[in-house]
């Protein structure tokens, strides 16, 4: 005599729509049924493939501009207290950072001069930031961790902060490398952020001539104090960087978000 068991009557007992899950709800590949996000564990999976889609050439190209506009940066601060005096065009074309468009109010620089040239330097940095996020994704945001030392809170804080109110978010923060890059991550319809971007670089610009403006008399004190100490300033303001760029590589060794 047999003694076999009957063969199980799970399938059979499963209706048309059930797609044959067990008692506790799972298909035979694993995913919950009755999870809401189900569905979602298969588009996680999607874009961990996509991640590892190959990097467009573009992608590559703006990695090499995002290199030189850092090295352009760091230069900046090194000459910013001999540039400030005596080429302020040139010191904002290197990097428009806060005190440079206040400095170069003070150095004499003109308005138009000013709105061109700073405007074109903010906006290139924060395309090229851009195009990176859309090729890289999320690996762009480790990088800036490991390398440009930024914390993991203020990471955090930035993206929840541009998934709320996205349309505040680039405007008010329209010099800022990680907010481009985040843009770029969640692909922000071009249309869409140059308006946004251009009305940020307006108000920027317009509100630091400004101040600039207003304070003259101090930052040309200032501007006196930078052109009577430019020398000894200078090789500080690079002896600064120095320490800066190691700081956050040795921060950035233990760095994971």
């Amino acid at each position: 005599m047999s003694t076999d068991l009957p063969p199980s009557n799970a399938d059979d007992l499963a209706g048309p729509g059930d797609k044959g899950f067990d008692d506790k709800g799972f298909d035979d590949k694993g995913f919950d049924e009755t999870r809401p996000d189900a569905s979602g564990s298969a588009g996680f999976a999607d874009e961990a493939v996509a991640s590892d889609a190959p990097v467009p050439v573009w992608g590559l190209v703006a990695v090499a501009a995002f290199v030189v506009l850092v090295v352009c940066g760091y230069v900046a601060t090194g000459v910013a207290p001999r540039w400030a005096n005596t080429n302020p065009e040139g010191l904002i074309a290197l990097n428009a950072r806060i005190r440079h468009l206040l400095l170069v109010v003070g150095g004499g620089i003109s308005w138009w001069s000013y709105a061109v040239i700073a405007g074109l330097r903010l906006a290139l940095a924060f395309v090229v930031c851009h195009l990176i996020g859309r090729a890289y994704g999320d690996r762009v945001l480790n990088w800036f961790g490991q390398y440009l030392g930024f914390s993991k809170e203020t990471i955090v804080t930035m993206q929840a902060g541009f998934d709320k109110v996205d349309w505040l978010i680039v405007p008010w923060f329209a010099g800022s490398n990680i907010v481009a890059a985040i843009t770029g991550i969640r692909r922000m319809h071009p249309v869409r952020l140059a308006v946004l971007l251009a009305v940020g670089i307006a108000a920027r610009l317009a509100l630091y001539w400004y101040i600039g403006k207003a304070f003259e008399d101090q930052i040309g004190e200032v501007l006196d104090f930078i052109g009577k100490y430019q020398w000894p300033l200078t090789a500080l303001s690079i002896g600064l960087v120095v320490l800066s760029v190691g700081a956050n590589l040795r921060r950035g060794r233990s760095f994971k978000l």
